[in-house]
């Protein structure tokens, strides 16, 4: 017996086009959050160990919190310029793990890198030499927060903190206190070689931050952003506090005033000590 089959018709054919396109269009965004939960979480594993790191290194340094840069000044003069470490070569010791010093979302962002190096921001490297880099001295997408972690040399008066290390007993509600964030990865966690041209200094490239960041952010969107990538996480970051543990929160959440004195708003999530962004206007 002969059998006949039925070919789909155009119309139906579209149909099923049309079907597929819509269940498209509705499971890509759910698989894309799903994938930026699962960054989300990877980067949040990092900054606790990155935590647990510089709590160590304040248990072996009489309660002192490592500095987050040490800029020309009377207390580290710089010469050369990769002379003193940042804090997360400071901190390596206790991880020695490269990989726990970058985001799983953003290693390395050659793309960002290049837009800000063609403004002459510094030296321009290949894509091939920055990887290779990145690879022996550590890519590092997270930043310290120079009110917490001190920025060495730098203006107390300043937009980068009081310009000294801080110890623990010295900030006073350290689960409030944002000691690391997120940022792009630029700089390296050790320091290349003196003489290395160009970019000797490149472990110093985002190395720290400010209350100022979270100001410029959360004015824009994850694809607009300026520089620091507090949005890169369904539109928060991750953080470590000064107490050791991480958390989430979105820019304008680390903003909010810690307290009101005399009707006047005080500190925020990166600062205890002055009015609300007040060294950003």
């Amino acid at each position: 017996m002969n059998r006949r089959f039925r070919a789909f018709t155009l119309i139906e054919l579209l149909v099923v086009i049309a079907i597929i396109i819509i269940l498209a269009a509705i499971l890509f965004p759910v698989f894309e959050r799903a994938r930026e939960k699962a960054n989300q979480a990877g980067c949040l594993s990092h900054m606790r160990q990155l935590g647990l790191a510089v709590m160590m290194y304040a248990e072996d340094y009489d309660e002192t919190l490592p500095w987050s840069w040490g800029a020309p000044g009377v207390e580290y003069p710089l010469n050369p310029p990769n002379a003193v470490p940042t804090w997360a070569e400071l901190i390596y010791p206790y991880t020695r793990n490269l990989g726990v010093f970058g985001c799983p979302a953003n290693l390395p962002n050659f793309a960002e890198y290049r837009k800000r190096c063609l403004k002459g921001w510094f030296d321009c490297l290949t894509q091939p030499e920055l990887v290779r880099r990145y690879a022996q001295y550590g890519a590092r997408s997270y930043s310290a927060n120079a009110y917490v972690l001190g920025w060495l040399g730098a203006n107390p008066t300043g937009s980068h903190g009081p310009g000294t290390v801080r110890s623990l007993g010295a900030i006073p509600q350290p689960a409030q206190a944002i000691a690391l964030t997120e940022s792009i990865s630029f700089g390296t966690v050790l320091r290349l070689p003196t003489g290395t041209t160009p970019a000797a200094a490149m472990h110093w490239w985002w190395a720290i931050s400010d209350e100022c960041w979270a100001y410029t952010e959360m004015r824009y969107s994850q694809e607009t952003a300026a520089w620091s990538s507090l949005l890169l996480h369904n539109d928060g970051a991750n953080y470590v506090m000064a107490d050791g543990h991480a958390k989430w929160y979105r820019p304008s959440q680390t903003l909010a005033p810690l307290e009101v004195v005399n009707g006047q708003p005080k500190g925020n999530l990166w600062q205890w000590d002055l009015p609300p962004l007040a060294r950003c206007q």
